[in-house]
């Protein structure tokens, strides 16, 4: 289903989605290459935003920038590179100018929040604002487990894995790490993962393969 309130809104995505799409704003790019496969929802209420993803990239997604007619988000982006596979990942983008970029070959279970923004602010004493959300930056081939919460202004590096519950408050910088726990830190170092089984991918090096 797609329903647009607005002027100058673009969309082009294969003919055979199953994501539903809504826009109420204006001057706003959706783009879904015709290889990807997303069910689930896009929604925008604001203009100049952009949702860009990649080919091969499939899952069940919530996409969301600004809130409702009373919150409009302007000039937000959702990047999602190529062969992306989410289990079920909700995306929030609330603030004008904020950005989620995904790398490609990640890989999302179930029940993933990511957030880029919080839903009120927080202020110091004098009343300036402390916690504005700006981006979130998930490097390529990052496998992210189950319950996995994200939150504003966070980076997580390429070959990296965020463990199953944890919660990302910060930036990490190296990557090939193991990310875990709340708030989620660094619990192993120099790794990689393969996205087959832990026993086909034993008999495969077994057999030299």
């Amino acid at each position: 289903m797609q329903e647009i309130i607005g002027e100058n809104n673009h969309i082009i995505a294969p003919q055979n989605l199953k994501c539903d799409i809504r826009i109420y704003g204006n001057n706003n790019n959706i783009i879904f290459d015709e290889t990807s496969n997303l069910t689930g929802m896009c929604i925008i209420y604001g203009s100049n935003t952009e949702v860009r993803v990649g080919r091969q990239t499939k899952g069940n997604v919530i996409i969301k920038i600004g809130g409702d007619d009373m919150r409009k988000t302007d000039e937000a982006k959702l990047i999602i590179g190529d062969n992306v596979h989410f289990g079920s990942v909700a995306f929030q983008l609330m603030e004008k100018g904020s950005k989620i970029e995904v790398g490609n070959r990640s890989i999302f279970a179930r029940g993933i929040q990511i957030f880029c923004s919080d839903t009120h602010s927080v202020i110091d004493l004098e009343g300036n604002l402390l916690n504005a959300g700006k981006y979130v930056e998930i490097g390529e081939h990052v496998w992210v487990g189950t319950d996995v919460k994200i939150g504003k202004n966070t980076k997580i590096p390429k070959d990296s894995i965020v463990g199953w519950g944890s919660v990302v408050t910060h930036c990490f910088q190296e990557p090939n790490v193991v990310i875990a726990g709340n708030p989620a830190k660094v619990v192993k170092k120099g790794i990689n993962w393969d996205g087959k089984h832990p026993d086909l991918y034993a008999e495969r090096n077994k057999n030299g393969k």
